[in-house]
């Protein structure tokens, strides 16, 4: 669907106005291709279509409506505003759509005159609610797609009822939206809508070991989802190999960061805009591949209020002392207990909002990270990761420990179909990372290893 503003026209049976081979029809709102939606634009009242460009307004009589330009002959008479709906009426002759969804006119300017105006925003919620699924916080469960049903302009689960038109300040970059359910009770809901993304700066061959990773995601990870890429690469195209997942991922540039501030760029508050609308949200290095459902894990980090976290070991001991550099010393208050070696590749949260306060720690820890002289570079970013985690709590590292392996074995039968595997260590039989990427994706698909 097309990045456009403006409002869907809804009429009084739930029907969307649609552009189709040239005609102006309604279709229930929830089966409309978001594509062919007819855009209302209150500041200027012109009309365009979702997925093209062009200023338009509508010319209808007996039997047709249509869009035609604007000054020309054909253009019909005013729009008339009334609060959050509209009427297009033309020398008295009001447009009309009745409960099938076909224009026609009428001289009467009544209930199924009326346009009601909901915001892309809005609509793009509640479809993708419908389509998705959410999590309710008074259930404190994910709601399914096929416990939800649509009529009119109401979506109703478990009991509540949903009206779109008394909820149209909804937005997909709410976490959770507040919404006013079944007279006056309110429910807090978290649309599912699963994202993933990654930080490829420095070398093409991180670009396209992202699109490895996400390939893996696609096929085997039994879950849909949306993937950005941020990347400082001149010219990010796809090439023809992974184009079949194109449609699912956005590429973001950036400007290059440098040398150590790559390895923060993940929880770079600038760049978090772009992933307010996804719930759960997992950042994933590009070095790691998917191998089998990811589902339950997906579902989980839905359903829980803490950040999932990848433990390397069950505890920390010295062999780990660079997850925390020289902090054990230099903070007297943190609590040797309470370190874990937890690597900074993947994580996930509900949604941005449950990621920021580590974000923003790492964020503030990174602007003097150069002090800290008896810390790699490569690794800096581990050390404030931990550090936040050792000191502030709040993390799950349950559920990533069962569903992550960390060092992989050269020995490709061997590895266990868990869900995600993080190639963090390098072996020579196989060259660089992406070799040995390339090769395990090789061995998944020789027949004897498919399912």
């Amino acid at each position: 669907m097309a990045e456009v503003g403006g409002c869907v026209l809804l009429s009084t049976h739930g029907h969307a106005l649609i552009s189709d081979a040239g005609s102006v029809r309604g279709l229930p709102w929830d089966r409309a291709d978001p594509d062919q939606l007819v855009i209302f634009h209150p500041d200027t009242e012109i009309l365009s279509i979702a997925s093209q460009e062009g200023r338009y307004v509508l010319d209808y009589g007996r039997g047709y409506c249509r869009l035609v330009p604007p000054n020309t002959d054909d253009s019909p008479g005013r729009v008339v505003m009334r609060g959050e709906s509209v009427v297009f009426s033309c020398y008295g002759v009001c447009a009309t759509i009745n409960p099938e969804g076909d224009m026609s006119e009428t001289h009467l300017a009544e209930a199924w005159e009326t346009f009601f105006l909901l915001p892309m925003e809005a609509y793009v919620f509640f479809r993708t609610a419908v389509r998705n699924g959410l999590y309710s916080q008074s259930l404190q469960r994910l709601v399914e797609p096929s416990e939800i049903t649509v009529e009119g302009h109401c979506i109703s689960f478990c009991g509540y009822s949903v009206d779109t038109r008394k909820n149209a300040e909804a937005s997909l970059s709410d976490s959770p939206a507040y919404l006013s359910v079944s007279e006056s009770c309110v429910d807090a809901v978290t649309v599912y809508n699963p994202g993933f993304y990654y930080c490829a700066f420095g070398r093409r061959s991180l670009f396209r070991m992202a699109l490895m990773s996400i390939m893996s995601i696609v096929d085997r990870s039994d879950i849909e989802a949306k993937f950005i890429i941020f990347t400082d690469t001149d010219e990010p195209s796809i090439p023809q190999e992974f184009v079949s997942i194109s449609p699912f991922i956005t590429v973001v540039i950036v400007r290059s960061p440098g040398i150590i501030s790559k390895y923060y760029s993940r929880y770079r508050l600038s760049s978090h805009k772009a992933l307010r609308e996804y719930h759960p949200l997992v950042y994933i290095d590009t070095d790691i591949l998917c191998n089998a459902s990811i589902k339950p894990l997906i579902e989980q980090c839905m359903t829980s209020d803490v950040v999932l976290c990848n433990p390397e070991a069950s505890s920390f001991d010295e062999k780990g002392r660079w997850f925390i550099g020289d902090l054990l010393t230099k903070d007297v208050h943190l609590d040797r207990e309470q370190v874990r070696t937890i690597n900074s590749g993947i994580f996930a949260g509900r949604s941005w909002d449950i990621l920021q306060p580590m974000a923003r720690f790492v964020d503030k820890f990174s602007r003097h990270a150069l002090e800290h002289s008896d810390i790699r570079p490569e690794i800096l970013d581990q050390v404030p990761f931990n550090y936040f985690w050792a000191k502030f709590g709040g993390c799950d590292l349950e559920a990533m420990r069962a569903a992550v392996v960390n060092f992989i074995s050269d020995e490709f039968d061997n590895i266990p179909k868990t869900g995600f595997l993080h190639f963090c260590n390098i072996y020579t039989d196989h060259g660089s990372k992406e070799d040995m990427m390339v090769d395990y994706v090789k061995h998944l698909e020789a027949p004897i290893h498919k399912t």
